[in-house]
């Protein structure tokens, strides 16, 4: 994915700047109707691309935001909707892309999904039971092409409900948001499983509850008639 970002290469290879900061920060978000949305932030560092002043390569902000977003190669997501990005330290660009139903790309055969970073018409989830299972392999470019750079990559899936399991780094959220971090020169693989609650858990969750009522109210009854006597 990132190898194919010609703006970097050629600052990199061409100058051999040391501690430039690149973000690429993947957001995998699936929603309780079985909607899934994908986005994928590729930015780099203002206060590091502002040195270029110097040299007249970029005079503005404006400018600066502009050389990025016409020399950053995204062919390779041309299925994705694609929006300038800005924030107080980055710019860059931000792809999304939507699937509306995940079953779309689930098989019930484990051997029939692709284990790769691509979403598009690719089965990515194998589905047994109620469960859904994911492997995604994440191959950031060779430590050695990039041995200079400070990358900040990160893959983050949030979910509907708590994770059934994964190998996340971090888990935030009662088990909802796995975040990964990505290693420069090192092949990663993301895995994890979990379960749409739907209607069935709504109403294990009010049948809890109302338990815990009927429970309560006994306590209290007994409790009550104790005291009296």
């Amino acid at each position: 994915m990132i190898n194919r970002i010609k703006v970097f290469i050629v600052l990199f290879l061409s100058l051999f700047l040391i501690g430039c900061s690149i973000k690429n920060d993947t957001t995998l978000t699936i929603s309780e109707n079985h909607k899934m949305d994908y986005s994928i932030l590729i930015s780099i560092d203002k206060g590091f691309l502002s040195n270029f002043a110097d040299v007249n390569l970029i005079n503005k902000e404006e400018e600066l935001e502009n050389y990025i977003n016409d020399n950053i190669d995204d062919n390779y997501l041309a299925s994705f909707e694609k929006e300038k990005y800005s924030d107080d330290k980055n710019i860059g660009k931000l792809y999304k892309y939507t699937v509306d139903n995940l079953d779309t790309i689930t098989s019930s055969d484990e051997n029939a999904v692709q284990i790769n970073d691509a979403v598009v018409n690719k089965l990515l989830f194998y589905k047994k039971s109620d469960t859904y299972y994911a492997n995604f392999k994440y191959d950031l470019k060779t430590k050695e092409d990039y041995k200079d750079v400070d990358f900040k990559t990160t893959f983050t899936v949030n979910l509907p409900s708590s994770c059934v399991y994964s190998n996340a780094d971090k888990t935030l959220n009662n088990g909802k948001t796995l975040i990964w971090n990505i290693t420069n020169g090192k092949v990663k693989n993301i895995k994890f499983a979990f379960r749409f609650r739907g209607k069935k858990g709504y109403i294990s969750i009010a049948c809890i509850i109302f338990s815990l009522v009927i429970i309560s109210l006994l306590i209290y009854s007994i409790f009550k008639g104790d005291k009296k006597s």
